[in-house]
């Protein structure tokens, strides 16, 4: 249908005083309905879809009304293969839904309200308009199979400050971290039980006898995480453990052991942090038996599991 309706009542009624532009689609009841009671709106049967698809369309509905996208197969009612959350980015939008995954079968994208409920000062039931409808997918036709991507996680600003000393950029980073240890570009100590050679430009090592931690200060993190970091360890004694402590508690979690040598090469590794506020993460060495055995670490960082990409980009 066309036309526009009062923008005080409308104002009123739907929480805002923008209108559709031209026709709209509206669905309705003047009376109380069960909430199970919907109307939908149905595309044509759309052959296939590679990876996430995604629906945009602006939309207005009175109090209590529900809106939703959802995905069946032709004709068949409201036997659903999924379904979105209901919308709740506020009138008029626009509502901004992601079908999840590749789709290989014919089906039809459904757009429900429901929930005409209202029963209050006067009004029952309830309205819902529809406007600005569009699908886009990288294909619809001869689709390629493509998992669901989730979108990336907005990590905070203060996780980079908090690793920014990872890649060892200088000294005074360094001993930020931690006492007894030393940076390098090159080899050091011995041929048969030191570092014979760096990983990518500077890295931190520590020599026996004596017990060395390196230690990242509190952050949290809105979405679990991979801790990477690379290790050399030419000594059979030498140990390196890397613990969480988590917020609220003195225990630490022990995430990763590393019992013996590395033999002379640089062994990179990952470890998952789940989300969650944490006290600080600790690299402790032990076990090396005199000067001439060493530990050498770098490019501590972190990892986004979706993308695989450093969450600090340097």
């Amino acid at each position: 249908m066309g036309g526009r309706w009062d923008a005080s009542k409308g104002s009123t009624i739907f929480g805002t005083r923008s209108m559709p532009d031209g026709s709209f689609l509206m669905a309705g009841s003047p009376r109380v309905l069960p909430s199970a009671h919907s109307a939908m709106l149905v595309s044509d049967p759309i052959q296939c879809q590679e990876g996430d698809g995604l629906i945009i369309f602006r939309y207005w509905t009175s109090p209590m009304v529900r809106l939703r996208a959802c995905v069946r197969r032709p004709s068949m009612g409201r036997r659903f293969d999924w379904c979105s959350d209901d919308v709740t980015v506020g009138d008029p939008g626009p509502a901004k839904i992601t079908i999840p995954g590749s789709l290989q079968h014919t089906f039809e994208i459904v757009i429900e309200a429901y929930n005409f409920v209202l029963s209050a000062f006067g009004q029952e039931g309830g309205a819902a308009i529809i406007d600005d409808i569009s699908y886009y997918s990288p294909a619809v036709y001869n689709c390629r199979t493509i998992a669901h991507r989730p979108p990336s996680t907005m990590w905070p600003s203060s996780l980079c400050a908090t690793f920014s000393c990872g890649s060892m950029p200088n000294s005074s980073c360094l001993s930020s971290l931690g006492a007894d240890w030393s940076l390098s570009s090159s080899s050091v100590l011995s041929h048969h039980l030191g570092i014979r050679h760096s990983l990518h430009g500077n890295y931190a090592f520590t020599r026996g006898p004596s017990t060395s931690s390196l230690i990242f200060s509190a952050f949290s993190l809105p979405s679990s995480a991979l801790l990477e970091f690379c290790v050399y360890s030419a000594s059979e004694s030498g140990v390196l453990t890397v613990y969480s402590t988590a917020e609220n508690t003195e225990s630490r979690v022990e995430l990763f052991h590393l019992p013996s040598s590395t033999g002379h090469n640089w062994s990179c590794n990952s470890v998952e942090l789940a989300s969650g506020t944490y006290k600080g993460i600790e690299f402790a060495v032990e076990g090396l038996e005199n000067e001439w055995h060493s530990i050498g670490i770098d490019e501590i960082s972190l990892i986004d599991p979706v993308t695989y990409q450093s969450i600090c980009r340097r």
